[in-house]
């Protein structure tokens, strides 16, 4: 088996993080006589963090009070993430540069909330400055 690989027009996406979503195309390729499968790419971005990746690094974390109520937080640099956890277990999990976050006590069950509003826009502030990144 022989695997070959022609990017054109991908240069904006170079050089690519260790990890990728990608959207293909399969198509039966026919030429002089040979047949070859092509896996033509259509898309590409940034995976979607799951719980079962591992990360080999350990999250930057931080104590803060907001409203009178005590959190945690932490920031996964590997994952892009900053998770914040309310007295109740509950977390706000973030990745950086997305207007949606998930909220829950598990990622699974979690629901998807608009962080550019409040409450959680400045509770993410409040985690942010206690990280010491603003």
């Amino acid at each position: 088996v022989t695997i070959q690989a022609i990017a054109w027009r991908w240069g904006e996406y170079f050089p690519l993080p260790k990890r990728v979503d990608i959207a293909y195309k399969l198509r039966e390729h026919h030429w002089e006589g040979n047949t070859t499968i092509e896996l033509e790419l259509v898309g590409v971005r940034l995976p979607v963090v799951t719980s079962t990746v591992n990360s080999t690094s350990s999250p930057k974390k931080a104590e803060f009070y907001y409203n009178k109520r005590r959190y945690t937080c932490s920031l996964w640099e590997s994952l892009n993430e900053l998770r914040i956890r309310n007295p109740e277990g509950k977390v706000l999990a973030i990745q950086k540069g997305q207007r949606i976050g998930l909220l829950g006590t598990k990622r699974e069950d979690a629901k998807e909330v608009n962080v550019t509003k409040p409450p959680y826009y400045p509770l993410i502030k409040a985690a942010t400055r206690a990280l010491g990144l603003s």
